[in-house]
């Protein structure tokens, strides 16, 4: 059984008997991760997520959304779950702050600048205005949400409110 291929048949085997059990799931998700086959690796986590619960779900969703930005190539999927991670994040801070990054760049990557310019407004709301650490990524926030605004999403009153933010 030392060979990963017939160490999945007989996990594939054993799910198909028991298709709920989670140690054998996670098993196989460990295996498809160690022998890089991240689309059958993502329909696992899939799996796993739909009876997780609290962090492990989080972290499941963050673990299908990079597969799927990445080797799985299915951007749209990974804004799924992004955005179903960012619903159930608690709180804010700064993970939250990196999830609404990470899912602004998928939106972009699925040319959604609309969706994106709706996460990069509520990063600019989530960051510290009274932090000096935030100064220079509001600034930059700013002026990308104003260009897009006026250039690209024809709303030149929103462009100008984040013209006008840079100016303070």
């Amino acid at each position: 059984m030392a060979a990963p291929g017939r160490a999945i048949a007989a996990l594939e085997a054993a799910r198909a008997a028991d298709p709920g059990s989670r140690r054998v799931l996670q098993r196989l998700e460990r295996l498809y991760r160690d022998t890089q086959r991240p689309r059958e690796q993502v329909e696992i986590l899939e799996l796993l997520t739909a009876d997780a619960s609290g962090e492990e779900r989080l972290e499941l969703r963050l673990a299908a959304a990079e597969l799927y930005a990445g080797a799985a190539g299915g951007p749209a999927y990974a804004a799924d779950h992004l955005w179903a991670a960012l619903r159930e994040m608690p709180g804010s801070g700064a993970e939250r702050i990196e999830l609404l990054r990470r899912l602004s760049s998928t939106f972009l990557s699925l040319g959604r600048k609309d969706l994106w310019a709706r996460t990069a407004e509520e990063e600019l709301r989530s960051l510290d205005a009274r932090a000096e650490v935030f100064v220079e990524r509001r600034r930059q926030l700013q002026l990308e949400l104003a260009r897009a605004y006026d250039a690209e999403l024809g709303r030149p009153d929103a462009a100008r409110r984040h013209l006008r933010a840079l100016m303070d």
